[in-house]
């Protein structure tokens, strides 16, 4: 759904500008103990820690998707 799709390999992605962020990420079963006292679901009891931030590394995903070309409604 590109208009130029292409093939990059790692030496090419390395190329491009790379940038350092930092990145949260929360897990998408968290609270999940209280929720399973409403109603039993599947998976663990997690309480409200499952999370974690860190410095990611890397191209950003527009600057590929510059040269893909996306098509609109893709």
């Amino acid at each position: 759904m590109v208009k130029k799709p292409f093939i990059i390999t790692l030496a090419e992605l390395l190329k491009f500008p790379q940038v350092t962020l930092p990145v949260t990420l929360v897990c998408a079963g968290n609270r999940r103990k209280e929720q399973n006292l409403v109603r039993k679901g599947n998976g663990f009891n997690y309480g409200s820690a499952g999370h974690s931030t860190a410095l990611f590394t890397g191209v950003v995903v527009n600057e590929v998707l510059k040269i893909a070309k996306p098509l609109r409604g893709a």
